[in-house]
């Protein structure tokens, strides 16, 4: 089992400055997943879309979970954000000096999961975040926080790194959904010197 442990760890800070016209969950790395804001034409091929997320003793599915289901078994509340295709909900934890998000993009969201991000940061007081154990840890089946970008490109492949960072990977799911739709999935690292610092998953289906 692959898991990455959220414990207190020397932190990157990549805080952007508070801006009145910013979004309240803006500077984040579900952000960064969100809005695309990594280079894409440097995405490397996803061999194998993720599964079913053990966070703790949670089971996670993309797309299925209900955001109110966890934050239900993990204390915090659900914020919300926006309208129609730009509205958002999202409930955060920090845990140790790391930030865990959980967030539903857009109407298509529906409140279920479509992002799971995490970063070596603790979260500002605006993401209204709730606080975890730092012992708390997540399953992808893929290295997380504080991996090595080696280990990282050992299992999922290799990926061309951007100027901030960042390197990617993007698949489709064998299967289809029940409507019928593909099932798209995007997953996401930042490293600092070698050293993962933020991780995370979206998933989105269209027909």
């Amino acid at each position: 089992m692959i898991r990455t442990v959220l414990t207190a760890a020397a932190v990157i800070s990549l805080a952007m400055p508070s801006l009145a016209a910013e979004p309240t969950r803006a500077g984040s790395f579900a952000d960064v997943i969100s809005r695309g804001l990594y280079d894409l034409t440097l995405t490397a091929p996803l061999a194998s879309p993720v599964g079913i997320i053990k966070f703790s003793n949670l089971d996670i599915e993309l797309e299925k979970t209900p955001l109110v289901d966890i934050a239900a078994v993990l204390g915090g509340d659900i914020s919300n954000e926006g309208e129609a295709g730009e509205h958002m909900m999202w409930t955060c934890y920090r845990s140790g000096d790391a930030t865990i998000w959980f967030r539903s993009d857009g109407e298509m969201g529906d409140g279920k999961l479509t992002i799971l991000a995490v970063e070596a940061k603790a979260p500002r007081a605006e993401w209204n975040c709730a606080v975890l154990p730092s012992d708390v840890y997540i399953d992808t089946g893929l290295p997380g926080l504080g991996a090595t970008a080696a280990e990282v490109r050992g299992k999922a492949g290799q990926a061309a790194v951007d100027a901030d960072g960042r390197f990617s990977y993007s698949g489709e799911a064998p299967s289809k959904t029940e409507q019928g739709f593909t099932i798209y999935q995007d997953v996401v690292y930042e490293e600092r010197d070698g050293t993962i610092v933020a991780f995370g998953i979206n998933q989105l289906s269209e027909g």
